[in-house]
């Protein structure tokens, strides 16, 4: 459904909406994405490797672990303090 809704973006400010939607539900998963990403280029790496593809040297500037800021915005810190239940009674 995201998807679809990038494709039919038409100027900038329905990017910034689609960008903060995106970030509103999934801004917390995405250093988890990344490190699936990496770890998914790593195994077709090794495959490559072990079916007598030609050695290739390892690019990855990045350390193995990476460490992410802690980062709440409002709506996260709204989450935790259990205020979400109260927007029902606003609705």
């Amino acid at each position: 459904m995201l998807l679809c809704r990038v494709k039919t973006i038409q100027n900038m400010d329905e990017l910034r909406d689609v960008y903060q939607h995106f970030m509103l539900y999934y801004g917390n998963d995405i250093p988890k994405m990344k490190a699936a990403l990496k770890v998914k280029k790593r195994q077709q790496q090794q495959q490559q490797q072990e079916e007598g593809a030609e050695e290739q040297e390892e690019h990855d500037d990045e350390p193995d672990v990476l460490k992410h800021a802690k980062r709440k915005n409002l709506y996260m810190m709204c989450v935790e303090a259990g205020l979400g239940m109260l927007m029902a009674f606003f609705s």
